[in-house]
């Protein structure tokens, strides 16, 4: 019996070493990449990435594209006019100030600022990255500010972690409407083609299935070729087959995503913020631009369509605001731009 409890013993101590030494090992990678881009760069923002040549002008994926949108309601492909015709606006917006103010007082995430941030929070032994964790970001830009104005968050955008199991790097999975990447976690926040403003990571807090959420993980970054960025944000949420999903072209905007991803692996919604949902003409009104008779036409469509098809447009209220999900890493405020402004107002 002795000799029976013994094996099992160093057995079980073996497996919690292991899987400390892998926790250890993506953190110091991690930390790695950070300390590679401080020598770089210091307390400079980084040079940006650009989008590839060869997939912006690829014919076959433009097609697919083309085809995808033309499937679509046609007044619905309109909402992108309605709801986002405020970025194309360069003055005239009610919360232009606080966007310059936001600007200028406040410079891109640089690596100094990540290695400085991430160093302390590394060094606890509780700390981990873990698959499906969320990163949200605000970009250093005009536009994103107005985004996330719009749709009453803190946050611009949305992506996933997903760790690498051969390397072990922590990685993130990009579906941007610049281009879909996956790239290494310390690229991401320190700004691939936008820098950074703040950020935040956020953990599922609750009994989900691990396995589940590697497979899925691991699913999308083998058939990655097959994700498109959803441009006119029509939502298809939900992943019917491990064994299906992204064998052929799927379109699929950040939220959308990570909604879909976490209903597969939890089997229910439950985990959404309903409250966080931002209708058609909140966000209209959200602009505070007076509406013209002709975004009215699109607007009153639009609406009516949204709440006939319950197709409304996920975003990163919808997790950060959840009681299901809890920040392990929060840089810069994770207040609503919209509710900041109001009370300086």
């Amino acid at each position: 019996m002795d000799k029976l409890f013994l094996i099992f013993f160093f057995f079980f101590q073996s497996f919690f070493i292991a899987s400390t030494y892998a926790s250890d090992d993506t953190k110091n990678l991690f930390l790695n990449e950070l300390n590679d881009l401080y020598k770089k760069y210091g307390n400079s923002p980084v040079e940006l990435h650009n989008p590839s040549p060869e997939i912006e002008n690829n014919t076959e994926r433009n097609q697919i594209i083309s085809k995808y949108e033309w499937s679509l309601p046609k007044l619905w492909i309109g909402l992108q006019t309605i709801c986002y015709n405020a970025l194309d606006l360069d003055k005239g917006l009610p919360f232009d100030d606080m966007i310059d103010r936001n600007l200028t007082q406040n410079k891109p995430i640089t690596p100094k600022n990540l290695l400085d941030f991430f160093t302390p929070l590394l060094s606890k032994e509780e700390f981990t990255f873990q698959n499906g964790d969320i990163v949200f970001i605000l970009s250093h830009l005009r536009s994103s500010f107005i985004f996330a104005y719009i749709l009453d968050s803190a946050y611009s955008h949305s992506d996933m972690i997903w760790i690498n199991p051969k390397t072990k790097i922590p990685m993130v999975i990009m579906s941007s409407p610049v281009e879909n990447r996956i790239v290494p976690l310390s690229e991401y926040l320190c700004g691939y083609f936008e820098h950074l403003n703040s950020f935040a990571i956020y953990r599922y807090n609750k009994e989900s299935d691990k396995n589940k959420m590697n497979l899925i993980l691991s699913k999308i970054a083998d058939n990655f070729q097959n994700l498109y960025f959803d441009e006119p944000f029509s939502r298809n949420t939900n992943i019917n087959s491990i064994e299906d999903f992204l064998s052929k072209p799927e379109f699929f905007y950040c939220g959308e995503l990570i909604y879909a991803v976490y209903q597969f692996v939890i089997g229910n919604s439950d985990f959404i913020y309903n409250d966080g949902y931002i209708p058609i003409e909140t966000m209209v009104k959200n602009r505070g631009v007076p509406i013209t008779p002709i975004e009215k036409v699109f607007v009153d469509y639009a609406s009516q369509l949204e709440m006939k098809e319950k197709n409304y447009l996920i975003n990163q209220r919808n997790f950060y605001l959840s009681k299901d999900f809890s920040p392990i890493a929060l840089y810069g405020s994770n207040k609503s731009l919209k509710e900041s402004y109001n009370k300086k107002n």
